[in-house]
C-alpha cells in the first residue's frame, strides 16, 4: 500500500511542477507610498534682560534683550515696533526718544515699524541682539518712563 501512495504523490508531484515553475515565473509587485508634511513653524523666543535705562546721563548700545528668531520656511520677515513710536513715555505724557540696533543694523528710530526679509530658514541657535541708545535728558522730568516694542515673525 506504500508503494501505491508513493506513486501517487510522484505523479501528483509531477502533475504540480509546471504550475509552481509558472508561477514563479509570473511574480506579481506592488508598490506603496510614503507621504508626510511638515508644518510651517516660525516663533521668537525672547530673552528679556530687564534693563534699567540712565535716562539722565543717557545710554549708549546697550543691549536690552536677546531674539532667537525660528522659522522653517524659506522666506520670512521679522518685524519690529514700538506702542508710544520709538519713545519712553511716563504717566504725565512727557516722551523721551530712543532708537534701536538689532541684527547689526545702524540706530534706528521705532516712530513706524522695520521689517528684515529672511530668505533662508533659520532653525537653531539664531540670536539677535536688540540694542537701545537713549541721549542724555538732564533736564527730563522725574518720574518712571516706558515703552513696549513689539516683535513679529511671519513666514512668506
Amino acid at each position: 500500500m506504500t508503494r501505491f501512495f508513493a506513486k501517487k504523490a510522484i505523479a501528483f508531484i509531477a502533475l504540480l511542477l509546471p504550475v509552481l515553475v509558472g508561477l514563479t515565473g509570473t511574480a506579481s509587485a506592488h508598490s506603496l507610498k510614503l507621504r508626510g508634511k511638515m508644518e510651517t513653524v516660525c516663533e521668537l523666543k525672547i530673552n528679556d534682560l530687564a534693563r534699567g535705562l540712565n535716562l539722565g546721563k543717557g545710554e549708549s548700545s546697550v543691549t536690552v534683550g536677546t531674539v532667537n528668531e525660528q522659522c522653517n520656511q524659506f522666506g520670512f520677515v521679522v518685524g519690529i515696533s514700538s506702542a508710544n513710536r520709538g519713545a519712553l513715555v511716563d504717566q504725565r505724557g512727557n516722551r523721551i526718544p530712543y532708537q534701536v540696533q538689532y541684527d547689526g543694523s545702524g540706530l534706528l528710530s521705532l516712530s513706524g515699524e522695520w521689517m528684515w526679509l529672511r530668505f533662508w530658514p533659520s532653525v537653531g541657535d539664531n540670536n539677535k541682539d536688540l540694542q537701545v541708545t537713549v541721549p542724555a535728558r538732564p533736564q527730563a522730568t522725574a518720574g518712571d518712563y516706558s515703552d513696549t516694542i513689539m516683535i513679529t515673525i511671519a513666514a512668506l
